[in-house]
C-alpha cells in the first residue's frame, strides 16, 4: 500500500470538508456611486442606491471624500425642508452575525443616519465628517435599511456617506461536494485494503 499517496488523500479531503470563509459581496453602498461603489456618477444623476437622491455639485464649504459624492433630493441641492433618503440589502443569519458597518458622514445642516431603528449617528456639520460605527447588533437577518434623515434650513443641501460594509463569516458546515469527494475516496481505499490483506 502507499501509504504517502493515502495520506495525501486524507489531507485533501479534510482540508475540503474544513472550515470554509464566505466573504459577502457589496452590499450597502456609499452616495453617488456606481454599482462598484465607485463614485463616478454625474451630478444630476439619480443615485442607483439610495431613493429620492441626486448627485450635487459639491459647495465649497462641503468636506469631500474620494469614495462617496453629496447627493440631495435634486440636482441643484436647492430644496429646503428636511428630506428621508434610504436602501436596502438582504443578509443571512451568518452574514449579520458578523457584520459592520463604518465610516463617516456629513450633512447640511444637519441629520441623522440610522440603521434598521436599532443604531443611529447624528451629524450637524458640512465642513467636517462625523465618524460612525455599526456593529452586528445592528443588524438583522433578512432585510435591512439603511436612512438619513436631513434638514436644509437653507442654501444648498445635501448629505454624503462614505462607509465600508464587511460581512464574512467562517462555516463548518461541508458542503456536498465536498462530502461527495470524501465519500469517494474512502471507497477507493476499500479495494487497496483488500490486497493489502491478501
Amino acid at each position: 500500500m502507499n501509504f504517502g499517496k493515502l495520506g495525501s488523500t486524507f489531507a485533501l479531503a479534510a482540508a475540503l470538508v474544513g472550515s470554509a470563509t464566505t466573504a459577502q459581496a457589496q452590499t450597502v453602498f456609499n452616495t453617488g456611486t456606481n454599482a462598484s461603489n465607485q463614485p463616478t456618477l454625474a451630478v444630476g444623476t439619480a443615485d442607483p442606491h439610495w431613493s429620492n437622491a441626486f448627485v450635487v455639485s459639491p459647495n465649497g464649504a462641503w468636506a469631500t471624500s474620494p469614495n462617496a459624492q453629496w447627493v440631495w433630493t435634486d440636482a441643484n441641492a436647492s430644496y429646503v425642508g428636511t428630506a428621508t433618503f434610504s436602501q436596502t440589502f438582504s443578509l443571512t443569519s451568518d452574514q449579520a452575525a458578523g457584520a459592520v458597518f463604518s465610516g463617516r458622514w456629513a450633512t447640511d445642516n444637519s441629520g441623522s443616519l440610522t440603521l434598521n431603528n436599532l443604531c443611529t449617528s447624528s451629524s450637524t456639520d458640512y465642513g467636517s465628517f462625523t465618524s460612525f460605527s455599526f456593529a452586528s447588533s445592528c443588524f438583522v437577518a433578512g432585510t435591512n435599511s439603511l436612512s438619513v434623515t436631513a434638514n436644509n434650513s437653507g442654501g444648498p443641501g445635501g448629505f454624503i456617506v462614505d462607509g465600508t460594509f464587511a460581512a464574512s463569516r467562517v462555516t463548518t458546515t461541508p458542503e456536498p461536494s465536498s462530502l461527495a469527494l470524501v465519500g469517494s475516496g474512502l471507497v477507493g481505499l476499500v479495494p487497496m485494503i483488500r490486497r493489502r490483506r491478501k
